[in-house]
């Protein structure tokens, strides 16, 4: 998904997102608003990345401390640990088992 955001890990108590990929303007106007305004008035949540140079960039570092965002600590090959990662490819992977090409869309 390029140029969006993209929901994908909640925890109790914390909330935790990941965003794919997030041009400042759009942390700024879509993403922090609705964080902010929706979900987690009281500000508790923490930002997750997978500390690729978007996420990284000086910009997006600086918006982040200016507005007293926490980041969630990632390891560099993070991604490869994040479980909802692997729950999709386990999905992903039975789905295609099944034969569902012989399956009409009604079926399905």
């Amino acid at each position: 998904m390029n140029g969006g955001l993209f929901p994908k890990t909640a925890w109790a108590g914390w909330y935790a997102w990941m965003v794919t990929s997030t041009p400042q303007h759009t942390a700024i106007s879509v993403l922090l608003p609705h964080t902010l305004n929706g979900p987690f008035k009281d500000g508790l949540f923490s930002f997750q990345h997978d500390r690729s140079p978007v996420h990284t960039a000086v910009p997006i570092k600086h918006m982040l401390e200016e507005r007293c965002v926490m980041e969630l600590d990632w390891p560099p090959q993070g991604v490869r640990i994040n479980i909802i990662d692997n729950v999709w490819a386990e999905i992903k992977k039975n789905l295609s088992r099944l034969p569902l090409h012989k399956c009409s869309s009604d079926n399905l």
